[in-house]
């Protein structure tokens, strides 16, 4: 894997018009709306980008951390064809944070495949549950 300083340079954007009153009706947003929210959302944009400045909050360099991805990829590889299973624990955003990034890198039901339609790699089980019961039985 190619190391970069610049990985994704493009920024993300929002296509909230299906949320729009021309889309869905009453219950959609207004162009008021937004214009009402829009200092409370440059605010939390702001307050957010300092304090990924001051290093309080790492996620978002993740995306250019490339030292990490490719201990990760050399780690998976390792465990390709040696295990059926890997299992992630955890609850809230130790879960979604797995959960979003699995769904958005592998084929839909991705699980449901065979080990071939897996290219030998693992399932993925998110064990978003803390009950006793629940661990026990995964």
């Amino acid at each position: 894997m190619k190391e970069s300083k610049k990985v994704f340079s493009k920024k993300i954007s929002v296509d909230y018009a299906p949320a729009m009153k021309d889309s869905i009706g009453a219950e959609g947003l207004s162009s008021a709306d937004l214009r009402k929210i829009a200092p409370t959302v440059r605010a939390a944009v702001k307050k957010l980008n300092a304090r990924r400045k001051s290093g309080e909050v790492g996620f978002a360099e993740l995306p250019g951390d490339l030292k990490n991805a490719s201990a990760i990829i050399r780690y998976a590889d390792k465990l390709k064809g040696k295990c059926g299973c890997f299992v992630v624990l955890g609850i809230g955003g130790s879960a979604l944070g797995p959960r979003a990034l699995i769904d958005a890198l592998t084929p839909a039901f991705y699980n449901l495949r065979d080990a071939a339609g897996r290219g030998g790699r693992p399932r993925v089980i998110i064990a978003d549950n803390i009950s006793p019961e629940f661990v026990q039985s995964v």
